[in-house]
């Protein structure tokens, strides 16, 4: 009967440590998958606002001109601070895993809020959802992790305590690396934003240059000028030049009615009412909240303006003529903080 009374124990211990080995497995299968969850987000964001910070115009023909110069800084933040999180579920963390998740919903909502769901991208959807599901399955095995260690601690099977100190948190060196190599990349992204202005591109108004586009000479944020001609199909003869120049911070535009005047001479109306009543039509649009409205001279030629807010940013807009055209320069802002541009901006106006 020894036998028998010593091969029972060694089974039931050897069907403990299989159990220990599986659990174990699991846990760290789902907690490897919310590590690269994360990972995949901390990249992705960290090379973002990497790229927009070094290449200021590479975000300037899908964002009209105008980019948000603190975004850059915010997505290179926001991808370090998973960096960091990816450490901490790296070592089973329940806390980062909970944080990662809170601010992934978070960032979803912001993107729902700012219109994301305008456009619907199904890939967008669909990785976002796959993000969500690997973090989720972190979180939950983060705490059965940490239940198997506290259900375990006491034991005397030493095949157990090896099989859990065998599964004790730790990070691969190829990952260390690997981490090590995207923070040095965002940090120095970071430093090279606050060393060169990157974040404040075209806020000083004594960087801008001068352009000139008929008889209107101005000041513009950058020496990039993007263009676009097109036929007024009501008045024929008639040009609309649009000319942009634009910075993260700062969007300036010119419109040009040419030769217009002639057109209108039958209509009863002055130059300076076609002005008002092209501005008219732009106040009118739905996005567009007017604040107030202006008039006075430029170079001697009188004006009409009107000022407020478009799409949430600050935005001002003057029309003016000479000779046979109309004018109508704008210049809008992504902060309230810059307000002061708009003076100097149409202040440095010359008109011949």
């Amino acid at each position: 009967m020894e036998p028998n009374q010593t091969y029972e124990p060694q089974t039931e211990q050897s069907q403990e440590v299989e159990a220990v080995k599986k659990e174990m497995d699991a846990a760290n299968k789902q907690i490897n998958g919310a590590v690269g969850a994360i990972t995949i987000i901390a990249v992705i964001n960290v090379l973002f606002g990497t790229v927009i910070t070094i290449f200021p115009d590479f975000l300037g023909d899908f964002a009209g001109g105008i980019f948000d110069p603190a975004a850059a800084f915010f997505q290179i933040g926001f991808g370090l601070l998973y960096l960091g999180l990816a450490v901490g579920v790296s070592f089973h963390s329940r806390i980062c895993a909970i944080i990662a998740l809170l601010a992934l919903v978070a960032d979803s909502v912001n993107w729902v809020i700012s219109g994301g769901l305008e456009h619907v991208n199904v890939t967008a959807i669909i990785m976002r959802g796959g993000l969500f599901l690997g973090i989720i399955g972190g979180l939950i095995y983060t705490f059965k992790y940490h239940t198997m260690v506290k259900r375990h601690e006491a034991t005397v099977n030493r095949e157990v305590s090896a099989a859990m100190q065998e599964n004790k948190p730790r990070m691969p060196k190829g990952r260390i690396v690997a981490f090590v190599i995207i923070a040095c990349i965002g940090l120095g992204a970071l430093a090279y934003g606050a060393s060169t202005g990157a974040f404040a591109s075209g806020r000083n108004f004594e960087d801008w240059t001068e352009h000139t586009s008929g008889a209107v000479t101005m000041r513009v944020p950058s020496e990039r000028i993007s263009e676009e001609t097109e036929r007024d199909p009501d008045m024929p003869g008639v040009t609309i030049l649009v000319e942009e120049s634009g910075t993260r911070a700062v969007l300036v535009s010119l419109i040009t009615f040419q030769s217009v005047l002639p057109h209108i001479q039958g209509w009863g109306l002055s130059p300076e009412d076609v002005g008002l009543l092209f501005l008219e039509g732009v106040a009118e649009e739905d996005d567009f909240q007017v604040a107030g409205w202006s008039e006075g001279t430029i170079s001697g030629i009188r004006y009409h303006g009107v000022y407020g807010q478009f799409d949430g940013n600050p935005i001002a807009l003057r029309a003016f003529s000479s000779g046979d055209d109309v004018y109508i320069a704008e210049i809008a802002l992504l902060s309230e903080d810059d307000e002061g541009l708009i003076d100097l901006f149409f202040d440095s106006i010359v008109i011949r």
